[in-house]
């Protein structure tokens, strides 16, 4: 069947290219002029502008809110919501008031037999208390929920499930994270030895970054560095890790961790291989994609 694509809070249109290019039909929309143009110099400069794609500039709520007047169908919709934006008509947008009923006025156009809904989450600071509304929403409708996020997202939903096991939240059925980061501290003394084959990460900045994501909170603490936290109660967790990351040494301590707990743990391991090896085009990413893509569909 043909494949129709809503892209929300669509910038650059690098979700929009990928989906053209599988084939995909796109409803690109961001209320940004700039973006939409830029967007569209990215469709042309991949050779894709034959494609089927509508450009959009307009409030992404108000938008949808016509769509389900006009009981248009997505199979999919991907959103890269900010944490705070003005429409094209000066409408506020606050991710922290906004984002729960964005994403119930979006199930409203999701087709009969949808393919995913995705939501990037890479807003610092955003309360575990938000995510966990969202999650408690998808899980009312009785769908199947894998929770999945790469390095600092990987670390965000090992510590929201443990926030869920405290609140007495149905655990997702399987987490798959791709080097998560899940010590903030960076104090493991195996980071030194990685660090001198790691050509993407350094530790020092790491630090840093983390002091900003924890803004002031104890960097122990289980939802700024889920390692120090308790996992008895989740379910499977999927690692996968290169040897050429400095987060390796306590994504070992994490996989050791979660088995000491009772928890189906799962690990794989790059040798050679950089931090979040997965999502790059090589023989190794490739055949890690095709294994997540295993895991979620089984």
């Amino acid at each position: 069947r043909k494949i129709k694509v809503l892209n929300l809070f669509a910038y650059t249109g690098g979700a929009t290219v990928a989906c053209l290019k599988s084939g995909a039909s796109v409803v690109h929309v961001d209320s940004s002029r700039g973006m939409v143009d830029w967007a569209k110099e990215n469709v042309e400069a991949s050779g894709l502008k034959d494609r089927p794609i509508r450009y959009i500039v307009d409030d992404v709520v108000k938008f949808v809110k016509r769509e389900i007047r006009r009981g248009n169908k997505y199979d999919v919709i991907i959103m890269d919501p900010p944490s705070y934006g003005r429409g094209a008509n000066g409408e506020v947008w606050d991710i922290e008031k906004d984002l729960d009923n964005l994403v119930k006025l979006c199930k409203e156009v999701l087709s009969e037999q949808p393919l995913f809904f995705l939501i990037n989450s890479y807003t610092a600071g955003l309360s575990c208390e938000v995510l966990t509304n969202l999650y408690k929403s998808i899980l009312s409708e009785g769908k199947k929920v894998i929770l999945a996020g790469d390095s600092s997202g990987g670390g965000l939903c090992l510590a929201l499930c443990q926030s869920f096991e405290k609140s007495g939240i149905l655990q997702p059925e399987k987490v798959i994270t791709l080097a998560p980061w899940v010590d903030v501290t960076m104090s493991n003394p195996e980071i030194t030895k990685i660090e001198r084959v790691d050509p993407k990460l350094n530790s020092n900045v790491a630090r840093v970054l983390g002091e900003f994501w924890a803004n002031g909170q104890d960097l122990k603490d289980y939802k700024i560095s889920p390692l120090y936290g308790d996992f008895k109660g989740l379910n499977n967790v999927y690692i996968f890790i290169g040897t050429r990351d400095i987060l390796y040494p306590d994504n070992l301590l994490l996989y050791n961790k979660l088995q000491k707990e009772g928890v189906n743990a799962y690990l794989t391991v790059g040798t050679n291989l950089n931090h979040v090896y997965p999502v790059y085009p090589t023989v190794e990413g490739k055949k890690a994609i095709e294994q997540i893509s295993k895991i979620i569909s089984s």
